[in-house]
Order: structure tokens, then C-alpha cells, then sequence
């Protein structure tokens, strides 16, 4: 316990009895992957310096609003953490490389903070005050940083799928044919709508996002799948192959009844009534209408 204290009083030294120079330029940058969020999101925030010279050890404030985030973790690879006071938005941590002989230098991180987004809204995460301190003793402070702006949003909600169908349940396709078949996912507004296809014999038909292809003559399952909840439809398909014969009698299209006709001389009519008067029903008017005509002849003869 003497020991710890020891420490912690030789650290506190370090940062009080030193020579202070001011940094003239912004030597420290706070940074995070994103600034859009989700309510329940990690959110993490890399603390680091790019032009440390002989960096011994460091004094870091770090606020933030307690009401959006919440300090999950702190990590520090190259620094020994000494003592913090953390956890109320106003945190602070006194980081050393206590027991080497001489400071880092160059691009160093000094930190990795995750928190955890609690609440919609936008809201900052800010360094107020940090404290370098080289291996020579000598304080520097007054290091001016960026402020990190975090905007904060509600998390959708997930809709599940529901049922998955396919455009038809049955399918026959030649050797060689393609076909698309089409899902559709209930409810429409699902979240995840992704699907995997696969076939029962690939040998037979092959399926890539819907697109089944006939290899050769059998039968197959293609079966889609949904993503979300593994919900699944079947398809059956069938492949045949196209009957070429085309013997004139139409083959197996209906093409109809073909023709052995030949073009050449026709046969003579076989008519025996060629010639004769045509004669209407069952009689045959043409006796009464020369009778007729005969009595014509004599009434006119009778008048001359």
C-alpha cells in the first residue's frame, strides 16, 4: 500500500514542481469511426497525438454528457494508467510509462474509450484539458484539441418475415432453357429479405438467384430460403427434352395432318349427266313449258 501511494505522490509531482511550456498548435486529436449512431450502439473514441517528442507521461480530461453516453472501457497500450476519477462526464486519467528510461515519440495513442449511446440526440465528447510531460521534467499544457460531435438516432425496428412464396409451385423447361422464378416475402416492410436458393440435384437444374436452368432430362426440387426465421418454398421442376422427329404428320406440336399430294394432271369427271338440261326437284317442268309455248303459236296464227 506504501508503494501505491508512493507512486501516485511521485506522478502528482510531475504535473506540479516542472517547467511549463505552452503548445502554440493543436497536438492532440479525439476521433471516433462514426458520428451517426443508433440508440444501444458502442460508440468508440480513439484519443491520440501525432507530433509527441519524448512523452513520458500525460494528464487527460475528458467530458461528456452522462445523459447519452455511458463509459463502458478505457484502454491505454502504451501508458500505465497511475489513477482516474471517471464515470461522472468529467473524467480524468493520469497515464505514465513510469519506470523506462525515455519517453515515445512520433503518432502515439493514448487512449481507447468505448461508451455505450443511451439516448436520441446530438451531443459532444470534449477534451477541456490535457497535460504532456516529457522525460526531462518539463510540462506542457494548455494543448488545444478537437471536439468530437456525436449524433445519436432510434433504432428501427426489426420486422420479421412472416411467409415466403414462390410465382408458381410446378415448372417444365427443355434442356438447355432457362426460367426465373420470383419470391415474394410477407410482410412487405420485413427487414431482412435476403434468401438463399438451392436445387436437390444440381446435375439435373442449376438455380443462381432465382434463374433455374434445365441441365438434363429428370426431375428437382429448387427450394428458396429466407434469411430471417428460415422460412422456405418449393418449386418442382421438371426437364424434358424436344422431340426433333418431323416425320410431314406434325410431329409431337399438333402441326396438323401433313400432305403426300403431287402436283399433275387431273383425273377426267366421272359426271355421266354432262350435257343434259338441269331439272329441279322431284319433276321435270321442261314438257308443260313447250305446251305451253305451241299454244302461244297457234292464238297468234289466229289473229294474222
Amino acid at each position: 500500500m506504501k508503494k501505491v501511494i508512493t507512486i501516485l505522490c511521485t506522478f502528482l509531482m510531475l504535473f506540479t514542481f516542472r517547467t511549463i511550456t505552452y503548445a502554440e498548435e493543436n497536438t492532440i486529436q479525439i476521433a471516433t469511426d462514426s458520428k451517426e449512431y443508433q440508440k444501444g450502439d458502442t460508440v468508440k473514441v480513439i484519443v491520440k497525438t501525432s507530433n509527441a517528442e519524448d512523452l513520458y507521461s500525460v494528464d487527460l480530461s475528458m467530458n461528456y454528457s452522462i445523459e447519452y453516453l455511458q463509459l463502458i472501457s478505457a484502454k491505454f497500450d502504451v501508458f500505465n494508467e497511475m489513477g482516474s476519477n471517471v464515470g461522472n462526464g468529467t473524467d480524468r486519467y493520469l497515464l505514465s510509462i513510469l519506470g523506462k528510461d525515455k519517453g515515445v515519440n512520433g503518432e502515439v495513442k493514448i487512449g481507447e474509450f468505448e461508451f455505450k449511446a443511451l439516448k436520441t440526440g446530438t451531443t459532444e465528447v470534449t477534451l477541456p484539458s490535457t497535460i504532456f510531460v516529457n522525460s526531462k521534467e518539463e510540462k506542457v499544457e494548455g494543448i488545444k484539441a478537437n471536439s468530437l460531435s456525436l449524433n445519436i438516432t432510434e433504432k428501427p425496428q426489426v420486422v420479421n418475415v412472416e411467409s415466403i412464396t414462390l410465382n408458381t409451385n410446378k415448372y417444365r423447361l427443355k434442356v438447355g432453357e432457362e426460367y426465373k422464378l420470383i419470391q415474394t416475402i410477407l410482410p412487405k416492410n420485413a427487414s431482412n429479405k435476403n434468401v438463399s436458393w438451392t436445387s436437390s440435384n444440381d446435375s439435373i437444374v442449376e438455380v443462381k438467384d432465382g434463374y433455374i436452368k434445365g441441365i438434363k432430362e429428370g426431375k428437382a426440387l429448387i427450394t428458396v430460403t429466407a434469411e430471417d426465421g428460415n422460412k422456405t418454398a418449393v418449386c418442382s421442376v421438371e426437364v424434358y427434352k424436344e422431340n426433333t422427329n418431323n416425320n410431314g404428320n406434325g410431329g409431337n406440336n399438333n402441326g396438323g395432318n401433313g400432305s403426300n399430294d403431287q402436283p399433275g394432271e387431273q383425273e377426267p369427271s366421272k359426271n355421266t349427266d354432262i350435257g343434259k338440261l338441269p331439272q329441279t326437284g322431284k319433276y321435270n317442268y321442261f314438257p308443260i313449258i313447250g305446251l305451253g309455248m305451241i299454244v302461244l303459236g297457234v292464238i297468234i296464227k289466229k289473229h294474222n
